[in-house]
């Protein structure tokens, strides 16, 4: 495999406004740092729970099984402020290697689907005709990492009842170009969709988004919501 192609992140000089520039890297930097030890004594302590209570105490073992799953969110949320404060910085380096496109949305597709079942929310995927035989130049991770990010805010976003789609295609101009749409449950008594997406999320992935060389454009209502964003294809 040939050696990987590093992409470091550096000011954006077009005049755009990010999402995230009213941020302090260093403030939050430090906070994330000073999180991870308090965390950590928490996992463990879910941990050694989860070995010393009875299998039979099904209520406690709730508790438990609750506490973990907190704490996997806050760790979660640590990485994931990291990063923006590094986008802020301009400090985050992407190792770039081509990749088939389809391999990386299934990919995607597959992580992402249980969380949506579990709240009610049927997902599909649609994929264009070339798509297939395209390849893309990027950090997988990190597009996995974007993916995460605005299925996140998809889910925020769309009641019970509603569905989500994910459209994958190529331009002319040789682009790869993502779209996920969140619709809200069809009928008079139906909720709507929320107009607010969470700003974290939207901010990290437009950050990723940028560094690859894309743009992001979230357009909504209160009956639909859709993040596209674009990518660089390569054969």
């Amino acid at each position: 495999m040939p050696p990987a192609e590093a992409l470091t992140n550096q000011p954006d000089t077009t005049g755009n406004p990010s999402a995230s520039q009213h941020v302090n890297p260093d403030l939050l930097a430090s906070i994330c740092h000073d999180l991870k030890a308090p965390l950590a004594s928490i996992v463990m302590g879910a941990g050694f729970l989860r070995q010393v209570v009875p299998p039979d105490n099904a209520a406690a073992l709730r508790v438990v099984d609750a506490m973990r799953r907190a704490s996997e969110r806050m760790s979660q949320l640590i990485v994931s402020f990291s990063d923006l404060a590094k986008l802020e910085m301009h400090d985050l380096t992407l190792q770039l290697r081509s990749y088939d496109i389809e391999a990386i949305v299934r990919s995607a597709f597959e992580q992402f689907v249980p969380e949506a079942t579990a709240q009610g929310v049927p997902v599909s995927l649609e994929l264009g005709t070339y798509v297939p035989t395209q390849r893309l130049t990027c950090d997988r991770d990190r597009v996995l990492q974007i993916f995460r990010h605005l299925t996140t805010s998809s889910l925020r976003v769309v009641p019970e009842g509603g569905t989500i789609v994910i459209r994958v295609d190529t331009d002319a101009a040789g682009l790869a170009r993502i779209e996920l749409a969140a619709k809200s449950p069809i009928g008079p008594d139906s909720r709507r969709i929320a107009t607010e997406p969470s700003k974290p999320d939207l901010a990290i992935a437009r950050g990723l988004i940028e560094l690859h060389g894309g743009r992001l454009a979230v357009v909504g209502d209160e009956n639909a919501l859709s993040f596209t964003f674009t990518l660089r294809s390569m054969v």
